[in-house]
């Protein structure tokens, strides 16, 4: 019992750090864009 309850946690906190570690690139990813639109964003209009 207790054994499994130690496997669900290990689990979680694999998906957490692997959901974290998506979440960091898609910020990274979309802070680009962000500054890519910002940069071309004035020369377009």
């Amino acid at each position: 019992m207790s054994n499994n309850i130690k496997n669900l946690h290990i689990n979680i906190l694999r998906r957490e750090k692997v959901s974290l570690k998506t979440n960091l690139k898609r910020a990274v990813e979309a802070g680009i864009t962000v500054v890519m639109i910002k940069l071309n964003g004035p020369r377009k209009t």
